[in-house]
Protein backbone atom coordinates (compact mmCIF):
# COMPACT_ATOMS: atom_id res chain seq x y z
CA UNK A 1 0.00 0.00 0.00
CA UNK A 2 1.43 3.82 -0.61
CA UNK A 3 2.02 5.45 2.09
CA UNK A 4 -0.23 7.95 1.00
CA UNK A 5 -2.67 5.87 1.07
CA UNK A 6 -1.71 4.26 4.53
CA UNK A 7 -1.66 7.68 5.99
CA UNK A 8 -5.07 8.41 4.72
CA UNK A 9 -6.73 5.67 6.36
CA UNK A 10 -4.74 6.26 9.72
CA UNK A 11 -6.25 10.05 9.78
CA UNK A 12 -9.12 8.38 8.62
CA UNK A 13 -9.90 5.55 10.88
CA UNK A 14 -8.17 7.89 14.26
CA UNK A 15 -10.82 10.77 13.65
CA UNK A 16 -13.93 10.92 15.72
CA UNK A 17 -15.78 8.18 14.48
CA UNK A 18 -15.03 5.96 11.21
CA UNK A 19 -18.34 4.28 11.12
CA UNK A 20 -20.42 7.47 10.79
CA UNK A 21 -21.90 9.42 8.45
CA UNK A 22 -20.74 12.81 9.85
CA UNK A 23 -19.30 15.34 6.77
CA UNK A 24 -16.07 15.15 8.56
CA UNK A 25 -15.62 11.52 9.25
CA UNK A 26 -16.75 11.18 5.27
CA UNK A 27 -14.79 13.98 4.15
CA UNK A 28 -11.32 11.35 5.63
CA UNK A 29 -12.84 8.52 3.90
CA UNK A 30 -13.55 9.81 0.73
CA UNK A 31 -9.48 10.83 0.97
CA UNK A 32 -8.64 7.74 1.09
CA UNK A 33 -10.83 6.77 -1.77
CA UNK A 34 -9.42 9.36 -3.80
CA UNK A 35 -5.58 7.99 -2.67
CA UNK A 36 -7.00 4.75 -3.87
CA UNK A 37 -7.49 6.21 -7.13
CA UNK A 38 -4.50 8.52 -7.42
CA UNK A 39 -2.70 5.63 -6.65
CA UNK A 40 -4.58 2.73 -9.05
CA UNK A 41 -4.67 0.51 -6.13
CA UNK A 42 -7.09 -1.28 -4.07
CA UNK A 43 -7.44 -1.82 -0.52
CA UNK A 44 -6.73 -5.06 1.09
CA UNK A 45 -9.14 -6.07 3.80
CA UNK A 46 -6.16 -7.35 6.11
CA UNK A 47 -4.51 -4.53 5.74
CA UNK A 48 -7.44 -2.40 6.92
CA UNK A 49 -8.19 -4.63 9.63
CA UNK A 50 -4.56 -4.25 10.86
CA UNK A 51 -4.45 -0.41 10.84
CA UNK A 52 -8.12 -0.26 12.87
CA UNK A 53 -6.39 -3.09 15.32
CA UNK A 54 -3.48 -0.64 16.27
CA UNK A 55 -5.73 2.15 16.35
CA UNK A 56 -9.21 1.57 17.64
CA UNK A 57 -10.57 -0.42 20.86
CA UNK A 58 -12.73 -2.48 18.96
CA UNK A 59 -13.82 -6.38 19.11
CA UNK A 60 -12.55 -8.63 16.31
CA UNK A 61 -16.05 -9.24 14.78
CA UNK A 62 -16.45 -5.35 15.02
CA UNK A 63 -12.87 -5.18 13.12
CA UNK A 64 -13.45 -7.99 10.56
CA UNK A 65 -16.97 -7.05 9.79
CA UNK A 66 -15.86 -2.91 9.41
CA UNK A 67 -12.74 -4.07 7.04
CA UNK A 68 -15.19 -6.32 4.63
CA UNK A 69 -17.66 -3.27 4.56
CA UNK A 70 -15.46 -0.65 3.88
CA UNK A 71 -12.97 -2.22 1.13
CA UNK A 72 -16.32 -3.53 -0.52
CA UNK A 73 -17.70 0.04 -0.57
CA UNK A 74 -14.31 1.53 -2.02
CA UNK A 75 -14.34 -0.99 -4.23
CA UNK A 76 -18.02 -0.10 -5.29
CA UNK A 77 -17.23 3.63 -5.74
CA UNK A 78 -13.82 2.97 -7.78
CA UNK A 79 -15.74 0.63 -10.46
CA UNK A 80 -18.23 3.68 -10.11
CA UNK A 81 -15.64 5.81 -11.23
CA UNK A 82 -14.06 3.37 -14.35
CA UNK A 83 -17.83 3.26 -15.59
CA UNK A 84 -18.10 6.96 -15.68
CA UNK A 85 -14.44 6.98 -17.43
CA UNK A 86 -15.55 4.33 -19.86
CA UNK A 87 -18.92 6.31 -20.52
CA UNK A 88 -16.63 9.30 -21.16
CA UNK A 89 -18.59 10.95 -18.43
CA UNK A 90 -15.63 12.17 -16.53
CA UNK A 91 -12.02 12.50 -17.38
CA UNK A 92 -10.11 11.02 -14.80
CA UNK A 93 -7.25 13.10 -15.15
CA UNK A 94 -8.78 16.24 -14.52
CA UNK A 95 -10.49 14.47 -11.50
CA UNK A 96 -7.68 13.51 -10.25
CA UNK A 97 -5.92 17.29 -10.79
Amino acid sequence: MESNTKDALIRWIKGTAPESAHPYDMKRFYNVVYECLKNGENIDSDELAEIIRENLNWNEKQVLDFSEVTVITIEKIMKFIDFLKSEKQINIYNFLN
